[in-house]
């Protein structure tokens, strides 16, 4: 449903009655505004909390989640009790998919394509990015997400020189393929906290290059699963997609041991038996 966070009767009735006839043992909301137009359900209600937290939206869930401590803690400092708050691990699935074919988004097939997953970051970091991938020929940027800021990057990559080699993607089922179809996976915000990025591209066996901002510093390490930039240094960062450009055998290294970081830690059957221990634990508070 098209939900609306105020005074969308309409859709708060179809959604009351969808939950009514579906009768799910559990109800995840991933936004705060869901969040709060299912304030009425009396139901194992469990909700994911990110960026400001507002404790009047979430006050008739049974749990929350996150999916980093940075999130989860200004939660607790409102109020919400600590063992009613968990801090959980995303869920990336591997992909077997075939790569889309290039001249679907009109790229050479012979080009070093350097991809942006969403969501996009809201910081400079795209800039940079941007300007980094200018300094380089034969790289093209593909950027895949939805949003009003696509408008945004549109007129930063004509600024920038690079509106001819960057292609703005839709998201879509097929996102995974078209990850798949390229050469590096890059991550250039200054504020991300968990690294998703991180694992999609180790999830399709792609080097990654991002800023050593808190997520991805804890998931890299420097030279043997990806590489990390300082923040804001755009020479940088435009010599690591060079020297992963360049050595073929070196991107393939950092890209398979990315893969294998990835597979011994997030995993489906690693990550899914954690979302199904907290949801057995959070029936339990109606039996308890």
């Amino acid at each position: 449903l098209p939900i609306k966070p105020r005074f969308d009767f309409s859709s708060k009735k179809k959604l009351y009655l969808a939950i009514e006839t579906f009768d799910p043992d559990i109800i995840v909301s991933w936004t705060s505004d869901v969040s709060f137009f299912l304030c009425e359900i009396k139901r194992n209600h469990i909700a994911y909390v990110n960026k400001d937290f507002a404790l009047y939206k979430y006050e008739s869930c049974a749990h929350l989640f996150s999916l980093n401590s940075q999130r989860t803690e200004p939660a607790v400092q409102a109020g919400w009790p600590r063992s009613r708050i968990s801090v959980m691990p995303p869920i990336i699935l591997p992909s077997k998919q075939e790569p889309v074919n290039r001249q679907r988004f009109f790229t050479p097939n012979t080009s070093i394509v350097a991809i942006l997953i969403g969501p996009l970051p809201s910081d400079e970091g795209i800039e940079n990015l941007m300007r980094a991938i200018a300094r380089l020929s034969g790289v093209y940027f593909w950027i895949l997400g939805d949003g009003n800021h696509m408008k945004n990057l549109e007129v930063m990559a004509r600024e920038e020189g690079i509106k001819p080699r960057t292609r703005f993607i839709t998201w879509s089922k097929d996102a995974a393929s078209v990850v798949s179809a390229s050469d590096i996976v890059v991550c250039p915000s200054k504020k991300d906290y968990v690294g998703v990025q991180v694992l999609e591209g180790w999830a399709q066996r792609k080097p990654v290059i991002a800023c050593d901002s808190v997520g991805p510093g804890l998931l890299i390490t420097h030279n043997e699963n990806g590489l990390l930039v300082p923040i804001d240094d755009i020479t940088r960062f435009s010599q690591a997609i060079k020297q992963v450009k360049e050595d073929k055998v070196f991107a393939k290294k950092i890209g398979e041991e990315g893969y294998n970081n990835f597979s011994q830690t997030y995993s489906p059957n690693i990550t899914v038996p954690q979302y199904l221990n907290l949801f057995s634990k959070v029936i339990s508070y109606t039996k308890s």
